[in-house]
């Protein structure tokens, strides 16, 4: 995920969260397999980063999310 600042962060989704990676751009579901998101979309979460801690994949600093608060979604062309 990449903040207002263009800095990116590796997200830790809630519970029932998860990041796939389809056919087309990545997206976020919901347990139920719904699309939450896709790439693109702006998404708003609450939460905080964690200090213990690490990545193993090095795409930013990580961000614990306990809550999604809303998603923009950007019109498909």
């Amino acid at each position: 995920m990449t903040d207002d600042g263009a800095e990116r962060w590796e997200v830790i989704w809630p519970e029932g969260y998860s990041v796939e990676f389809r056919a087309g751009p990545a997206v976020l579901t919901e347990t139920d397999g719904e699309v939450v998101a896709e790439t693109g979309d702006r998404v708003g979460v609450n939460g905080s980063e964690p200090t213990d801690l690490g990545s193993f994949c090095m795409v930013g600093r990580i961000f614990q999310s306990t809550e999604i608060v809303f998603v923009d979604q950007v019109p498909s062309d």
